[in-house]
């Protein structure tokens, strides 16, 4: 394999699965195959149709009529004699960027490590449990003894011995999802970004019918969730909205949520409208609470500022 090549992509089965609704198990297999040989070569992969229907183990004329029903569907692009797919141009571009921090970061991690080394002014390597007893010395051996920031122990003290390792986050600079337009998903592609916020927000919403006025909303089972989950799961609940889609008849929160149930209340007790209703709450579970890095802890409230590192 040569250098230039990457030997893995990034795989999201939900995009892949819609995106191949409706073709044969013999299309799937060519473009699953096409698509490999792309993320391969990092590109256009030249449309050999000998090579590649020899790849792909088929037929020459099976194989070119399966590649044109794929150009036609938008599922491929021939340009120039070469076959590429927009998607994996897109994953390959954020792969190599990917790699490029990556490969900034470990730098630059280098680059501290050997200058915290030289600090220390003698040849011998502290141990790492070393702790200077001398309180009053201030020489620079003491650059060595540092408390342990929260990220440190984070990931040295608890990460390693958290169950299953779910939950632990990665900080973007931005995010956005990409997917087949659903009006036009041979020639389009639909974006849309992430909605942000400084805290850990959960947001749940949906519509209820009034009968006789009244209307109660378990949002465990709206969901589908375990009794007892979304009172476990937030804090600092919030009903955010209560519109009538079918009147104008006005509406309110029958007193704060207990147990995880909306009550509502109508101004006109015989009213029947349907009512769209959402419900907001900050995040408290544990691993918030106790191992999130970007949380206080026993607060769980997020820090949304911080000082970059020297």
């Amino acid at each position: 394999m040569s250098r230039n090549r990457i030997p893995y992509f990034d795989f999201y089965p939900s995009d892949f699965m819609h995106g191949v609704r409706g073709l044969s198990a013999q299309e799937v297999g060519v473009y699953t195959m096409l698509l490999c040989r792309i993320y391969e070569e990092n590109g256009p992969v030249e449309f050999h149709i000998m090579r590649l229907s020899t790849y792909c183990g088929m037929r020459e004329n099976t194989f070119t009529k399966v590649v044109d029903k794929l150009v036609d569907l938008g599922k491929l692009d021939l340009v120039d004699g070469m076959l590429s797919n927009h998607r994996a141009e897109v994953e390959i571009s954020s792969r190599a960027n990917k790699l490029k921090n990556n490969s900034k970061a470990g730098k630059a991690s280098a680059e501290k490590r050997q200058q915290k080394q030289r600090l220390v002014s003698t040849n011998v390597q502290q141990p790492f449990n070393h702790t200077d007893t001398d309180t009053d010395n201030t020489s620079s051996l003491r650059s060595d003894v540092s408390v342990k920031s929260v990220d440190q122990e984070f990931e040295n003290e608890f990460w390693p011995f958290y169950p299953r390792k779910v939950g632990k986050g990665q900080a973007l600079g931005s995010g956005t999802f990409l997917i087949d337009h659903p009006l036009d998903p041979a020639n389009k592609n639909l974006r849309h970004g992430f909605v942000e916020a400084p805290e850990y927000v959960n947001i749940y919403r949906g519509v209820v019918r009034l009968v006789n006025g009244k209307a109660a909303v378990n949002i465990d089972d709206y969901f589908g969730m375990v009794p007892g989950t979304f009172s476990a799961l937030n804090a600092d609940i919030m009903i955010s909205s209560l519109q009538n889609q079918e009147g104008g008849t006005v509406v309110w929160p029958d007193g704060k949520m207990t147990g995880g149930i909306l009550n509502i209340t109508c101004a006109d007790e015989t009213c029947n409208d349907e009512i769209a209703w959402m419900v907001t709450g900050r995040r408290k579970d544990a691993f918030v609470l106790n191992l999130d890095p970007n949380c206080e802890r026993g607060t769980g409230r997020f820090i949304p500022e911080v000082d970059k590192e020297a």
